[in-house]
């Protein structure tokens, strides 16, 4: 029997105090277990397809962390046991897409190439319906079942804006309607309504990548598992992060320009527009340490919904001011504003005074 598995990874994240090099070294280090645990068991690595990606970072201008460019002297070399030979694992930029489980992966904000891929696709479906002599009832099955299924597959990974979601369906769309019989510049409104309200019932891609997110983080967060974990530690960083009281994904209307991946704001944002709410039982309610204390980037998002603090003393800021003062919060490690001050709560610390962290500082032990 001749098996075959494809796109597997493996991933390691630096530690506290880690180099670049520390990193490679252990990776490296996991590569060539698993190539000798697979030619140990009968398989093995295709060290032709494998490739390795570093995403380091620096500190831009105005303070904010910005991707490092790849270092060329980062390599990984595996030993094959086959060949008796070292194998140089190809590098790829850290700026360049990769295809996994038939999804465009990469840091990219615009996902270019995955829309490219999608609109070549949805293309190759319209000539199809449009030369064919399908049938009404044929051409609804094709979109359906081809279509939908084709165009629809990588959105629950996908953050593309709601202009690329509608090109990948705006010839599609007046193709089938000429088939069903239906004039192409019906109204939209009733193109994409439902049929128990007198709508053609076609989905929406604009809102699919929407639903298709959400249903996919349940789905991993409810199904135990690798996956699982790796849900939950996903919407528990990102909350940590963020310095906020509220839950993320059950208040998506809070203000939040200072959060950190594509994905995870438009998420955030088709919650909002749709007034959608995601509670998660993993995300830890918030505490205050002290009697009037407030999150730092609550008053800083919010102020109107501090409790505690002086209203007309309270400034409000710019999203690009709020960004710069979550790297300063970021930087220094406090969360609240308990974190700046003495015990008694009236002096600030004099290291946080001068943009210093001390070990004598209360910080955060989630690492």
């Amino acid at each position: 029997m001749l098996g075959y598995v494809d796109d597997n990874n493996i991933t390691n994240n630096g530690k506290a105090g880690e180099k670049v090099s520390d990193v490679i070294k252990r990776t490296q280090h996991d590569a060539q277990l698993w190539n000798d645990l697979l030619r140990a068991t009968g398989g093995a690595l295709n060290l032709d397809k494998c490739f390795t990606q570093v995403l380091d970072y620096n500190f831009a201008l105005n303070g904010g962390p910005v991707i490092a460019p790849a270092d060329p002297t980062v390599k990984i070399v595996i030993q094959d046991r086959l060949n008796l030979q070292d194998v140089t694992l190809t590098p790829i930029s850290p700026f360049q897409t990769y295809s996994f489980l038939g999804t465009k992966q990469g840091i990219s904000k615009h996902q270019k190439q995955q829309h490219h891929d999608l609109l070549k696709r949805s293309s190759s479906h319209v000539r199809r319906l449009a030369c064919s002599a399908m049938s009404p009832r044929c051409a609804w099955v094709h979109y359906t079942a081809v279509f939908l299924s084709s165009i629809g597959y990588p959105l629950s990974m996908c953050h593309m804006s709601q202009p690329q979601l509608h090109g990948l369906q705006q010839k599609y769309i007046p193709a089938l309607l000429n088939k069903i019989g239906i004039i192409r510049t019906h109204s939209h409104a009733l193109v994409f309504g439902t049929r128990s309200y007198g709508g053609i019932g076609c989905h929406d891609l604009r809102i699919e990548q929407g639903i298709s997110s959400v249903e996919n983080l349940v789905r991993q967060l409810r199904t135990p598992g690798y996956g699982k974990d790796i849900a939950t530690v996903f919407v528990r960083w990102n909350q940590h992060a963020s310095g906020l009281s509220l839950p993320l994904l059950q208040y998506p209307k809070v203000r939040a320009p200072h959060l950190d991946g594509y994905y995870y704001s438009n998420l955030r944002h088709f919650l909002a527009q749709h007034d959608g709410s995601v509670e998660i039982d993993c995300v830890p309610t918030a505490t205050k340490e002290r009697y009037g204390d407030e999150y730092i980037m609550d008053v800083v998002c919010s102020p109107t919904t501090t409790t505690s603090l002086q209203m007309d003393r309270l400034l409000r800021y710019t999203n690009m001011e709020i960004r710069k003062l979550f790297w300063c919060k970021s930087y220094l490690q406090v969360k609240r504003i308990s974190d700046l001050c003495t015990a008694d709560g009236t002096f600030i610390l004099p290291n946080v005074h001068k943009g210093e962290r001390s070990i004598r500082q209360s910080s955060s032990r989630l690492k």
